[in-house]
């Protein structure tokens, strides 16, 4: 679970102080750190909760960090959301927000637009 280790040094918290905000040992964060141990699922909810990350990030299952970050963006935007629910099922689309996923929101928001205007653009040739 190296994922707890790049978090904590991205955040620049020693092992001491996160392993005192899970309510875990200092060697039990060591352990989950270099893959000894895993953490039980009330630890790792806890870990995700103090980073701001899914579980699934946490675990390794996918490279982004919250999938929250496109409701976040599209929530005040009725157009914006249903671009999005559009959109959401297209396979590629769904692999390129992962890459994207990082981005503030208002970088989300100017990319969804993007694809709109080129998916006009190609309703508009296709007439």
């Amino acid at each position: 679970m190296n994922r707890i280790k790049e978090l904590r040094e991205e955040a620049k918290i020693s092992q001491a102080e996160l392993a005192s905000i899970l309510g875990v040992t200092q060697q039990a964060l060591s352990n989950y750190e270099n893959g000894l141990r895993e953490p039980d699922l009330d630890t790792i909810n806890k870990i995700a909760n103090y980073f701001g990350v899914s579980i699934d990030y946490l675990l390794c299952r996918t490279n982004v960090r919250n999938s929250d970050v496109i409701e976040e963006a599209i929530k005040d935007d009725p157009e914006l959301e249903r671009i999005w629910n559009m959109l959401n099922n297209r396979e590629e689309v769904r692999l390129m927000f992962k890459k994207i996923a990082d981005l503030k929101p208002a970088d989300v928001k100017r990319i969804l637009k993007i694809i709109e205007i080129v998916e006009e653009e190609d309703s508009a040739s296709q007439l």
